[in-house]
Parts: structure tokens; C-alpha cells; sequence
């Protein structure tokens, strides 16, 4: 399926009464790599929490493929969006990795013919097929991030959002996770703090500060302007000093 990410005057409150998103509006076209960047406190990860119902809108719509978020729709809107979290260990939670990468679609009610085939192909699809009766905790960082990724793709969603895929990498293992990155098809939503990643890896660059949205555009747009970055504690990517 193919589908696109769409948020509308969206607002976020959380219980506390801190206002973590104002007046979000943005649209991310199928096969789009966009990488969300901001400060710390920006709203990256409340807005990806918001994209599959994580977190549900204080107001505004969340829109995936045309449908809109709301409790009514959030099984046909997580197996759109791929949600991939910062820290691999909140998506490693059985014993072995291939019950890891068959725990979502398990939950779907296939067949354990389907279940099997769509673990290996999504674990083929970060090369780590070899991982398949491995315990998490015998993992690497990096193989755990491939996992953490592998347990998405076995819900064969349209929208991949992850947080801050390389935090915590060695540079190999980022290297490799780059790679792979770049060779999916899927519309990417990547929050980061790594500038180098997302002029890589994006063609479009959304900052976020203090919840709104400062600056949409391409990489070459935002990232040579010097002085909008630093207006919003950002800095150039090494690429574009």
C-alpha cells in the first residue's frame, strides 16, 4: 500500500499542561525520506508518537492514506506506520529474535505459515537472517537497532518513523545502518539529532522548535543557511560547512 503521513493544525498537551506541539501542519508524500530535526524539547518524538496513536491529537487530525486517526481506526493505522523507538530494548522483549520479529504479526491472527515467511523476509531485509535464534541480550547495538527495525518490517507497513536510529552506534554499525537506510523503499520519517544522517540519508529537512514548525524545505535550502540553524541550536552538517 502506499500512503501518505499528513498532520492538520495539529495541537499536544500533555496531562501536565505543558504544550508540546502548536499547530502542526505538514504532509509527507509516499516514497518521501524527510528527517525531523530540533533541538531537545522540540516535539520530534511526541509528533512521531502521534503518527500511529501512541499519543492521541488534544486537536487537529493525524491523516494516514486518507484515514484519520481516531480509537475506531488505530489497527488499520499501525499496520501503516512502522514505529521504530530510540532504545532498541523497548521493542526486544522475548526470548529469542524470531519471536521478537513474529510477536506483531502473530498478533494479526495469521497463519504460522505467513507469520514464518514474514520474518524472514523482514529480517533478510536488514541482513540478519543469521540473528533468527539468537537472544536479544546476545546482540550488539547495531543488532539490535536491525531488529528493533526487522520486528516493523514484519508488519509490512507503508510509513517506517523512527527516533534517533543511529543514538548509541559505533561508527561500523552506523555506517551499516545508513546503508540500509538508504536502500528502503518506504516513505522514512527520522527524528535525529544527527545532521550528518539526514543530509545523507533526506532530500527534505522539517525543523521543529519549541513545537511549531521553523523551516520545511530541501537539505540544500535549510542546511546552508547558517544562521536559521543557529537560531535554533542546530549546526551544519559536516557536508555543507
Amino acid at each position: 500500500m502506499h500512503h501518505s503521513l499528513e498532520f492538520k493544525d495539529l495541537y499536544y498537551r500533555y496531562p501536565n499542561g505543558q504544550e508540546a506541539l502548536r499547530g502542526i501542519n505538514l504532509k509527507i508524500t509516499h516514497g518521501e525520506h524527510v528527517a525531523l530535526i530540533g533541538a531537545n524539547g522540540a516535539g520530534k518524538s511526541t509528533l512521531q508518537l502521534l503518527t500511529n496513536g501512541l499519543l492521541m491529537p488534544s486537536s487537529g487530525e493525524v491523516i494516514v492514506g486518507g484515514v484519520k486517526l481516531q480509537p475506531s481506526t488505530l489497527r488499520l493505522i499501525r499496520q501503516s506506520v512502522g514505529l521504530v523507538f530510540q532504545d532498541a530494548d523497548n521493542q526486544l522483549f522475548m526470548s529469542t529474535v524470531e519471536e521478537d520479529v513474529a510477536f506483531g504479526p502473530r498478533n494479526l491472527g495469521l497463519s504460522e505459515e505467513e507469520v514464518s515467511g514474514r520474518v524472514i523476509d523482514a529480517l533478510r531485509e536488514v541482513g540478519a537472517e543469521h540473528l533468527l535464534s539468537k537472544s536479544p541480550t546476545q546482540l550488539s547495538g547495531g543488532e539490535k537497532r536491525r531488529i528493533a527495525i526487522a520486528t516493523t518490517l514484519s508488519m509490512t507497513p507503508s510509513i517506517l518513523v523512527m527516533d534517533e536510529p543511529t543514538a548509541n552506534l559505533d561508527p561500523k554499525s552506523r555506517r551499516q545502518l545508513i546503508t540500509l537506510l538508504r536502500g528502503f523503499d518506504h516513505t522514512l520519517l527520522l527524528a535525529t539529532h544527527d545532521m550528518d544522517l539526514a543530509a545523507e540519508l533526506c532530500r527534505r529537512i522539517v525543523i521543529l522548535s519549541q513545537g511549531e514548525i521553523m523551516a520545511d524545505g530541501s537539505a540544500e535550502e535549510i542546511f546552508l543557511n547558517k544562521e536559521l540553524l543557529e537560531s535554533c541550536s542546530l549546526e551544519q552538517p559536516y557536508a555543507y560547512r
